[in-house]
């Protein structure tokens, strides 16, 4: 639900596109998982996947932090503020 409304804030001009871009990259999100999370069971055993999925999760709250960061970040400079 929350993404529904984010990817209309961002791309009202394409919402179609935008919809169908976020189907893809969820789907490429479950192919890239699956794939490291076999490699994983593959040559390491199933002790470390615990591992793989905390660095996926860590790395997925990095993407969020970014992008607010960006959004405040454009959010100043729309309107002639200064951000560290």
């Amino acid at each position: 639900m929350l993404s529904s409304s984010l990817i209309s804030a961002a791309a009202s001009e394409a919402l179609e596109f935008a919809n169908g871009l976020a189907g893809s990259i969820t789907n490429l999100g479950v192919t890239v998982g699956t794939t490291v999370g076999g490699w994983i069971l593959l040559h390491h055993r199933l002790h470390y996947l615990p591992w793989a999925g905390a660095a996926f999760g860590v790395a997925a709250l990095g993407v969020v932090a970014l992008q607010r960061w960006q959004a405040k970040r454009q959010s100043a400079i729309n309107y002639g503020a200064t951000i560290s």
